[in-house]
C-alpha cells in the first residue's frame, strides 16, 4: 500500500516498476486507439481483491487501489 500510494499522474511506466514491481504478465492489458496505447497493470491483494494502474502512452493517469473487491463469503 505504501509503494501503491506515491503513484500519480504523471509517474512513468519504469517510475512504476521501480515502487511497485510488475504484475504477473497475464495481468497487463493493452489496447491501441487512435494511435495512443493504453494500459493497465493489475496487482492482486492479499484480502483476494486487485489494485490497478493505469497508462497512457506510458504515462499514469489513474490509479485505483480498489479496482476489485474480494470475494464475498458465502
Amino acid at each position: 500500500m505504501n509503494s501503491f500510494s506515491v503513484l500519480k499522474t504523471g509517474t512513468t511506466e519504469q517510475d512504476v516498476r521501480k515502487l511497485v514491481g510488475l504484475p504477473r504478465e497475464d495481468w497487463i492489458k493493452q489496447v491501441v486507439q487512435n494511435g495512443r496505447i493504453y494500459s493497465v497493470w493489475i496487482y492482486p491483494k492479499a484480502d483476494g481483491g486487485a489494485s490497478a494502474v493505469y497508462f497512457d502512452n506510458g504515462v499514469v493517469y489513474h490509479t485505483n487501489w480498489n479496482a476489485a473487491a474480494p470475494p464475498q463469503p458465502r
